[in-house]
């Protein structure tokens, strides 16, 4: 689960996709010795498991894409939030050298069983701001908690209102949360002031940053601010 809840997070964010065929993976030697040496299917997906206790700390086919077969991974992976997409792997078979044609042919339709899954999730709307909003500053304070919302500009010109009204508080700050949705743009001025509240507070993880946009978190990121402000 926690690593189906990472690939999702980088899906989500980067878009790409995720693409697998651990669910059939046991199934190579076993189809390819079978038709090959007509050996039996069972002992020998046996002798892979055994093989693989000694090679791994954990048995890696007892997991949520083996345990249920095809079909129970893919409604496995579904519930994680992916949409999922199988083929057959018959098709990706090349012709192998000093390979007789007969024998390829029935490699290919033994593999015909075994799927390639392919895992995608819709890549995330990125929020943007409404750059034509006017710099405006609403806060609420009570309780040690100081509630902000900016919206427009944060430049040297408007970044004094906001400090002003930290300053003015009536006691001191034990939890800062301001709302940046509709944050335009935030510079150095700025940043200078959210440093100075996030550097006030006693336990720095009760200050937040919310619902930031992505003008604006590309800002921290190159700014290199994301790294305690986020």
């Amino acid at each position: 689960v926690s690593l189906c809840q990472g690939i999702h997070r980088l899906l989500s964010e980067y878009g790409g996709c995720w693409i697998t065929a651990d669910v059939t993976l046991l199934q190579i030697y076993p189809l390819t010795f079978k038709t090959v040496f007509r050996d039996n299917e069972a002992t020998l997906t046996e002798f892979m498991k055994s093989t693989a206790r000694n090679m791994a700390d954990v048995e890696f086919y007892k997991n949520s894409l083996f345990l249920n077969g095809k079909e129970g991974a893919k409604e496995f992976l579904k519930s994680q939030g992916f949409s999922v997409a199988s083929e057959s792997v018959k098709r990706f078979i090349p012709d192998l050298p000093n390979v007789d044609k007969t024998l390829m042919e029935a490699l290919r339709e033994a593999y015909g069983v075994m799927e390639v899954m392919t895992m995608r999730v819709e890549k995330a709307a990125k929020p943007v701001a409404d750059k034509s909003l006017p710099f405006a500053v609403e806060s609420t304070f009570g309780n040690g908690a100081f509630n902000v919302k900016i919206q427009g500009r944060m430049d040297t010109i408007t970044a004094p209102e906001l400090l002003k009204r930290f300053q003015e508080l009536p006691d001191k700050a034990t939890d800062i949360e301001i709302d940046v949705a509709d944050m335009a743009y935030v510079s150095s001025a700025g940043l200078r002031v959210l440093l100075m509240m996030y550097k006030s507070l006693e336990d720095k993880t009760r200050f937040k940053l919310l619902n930031v946009n992505n003008d604006v978190k590309e800002i921290l990121e190159v700014t290199g601010f994301d790294q305690f402000l986020l």
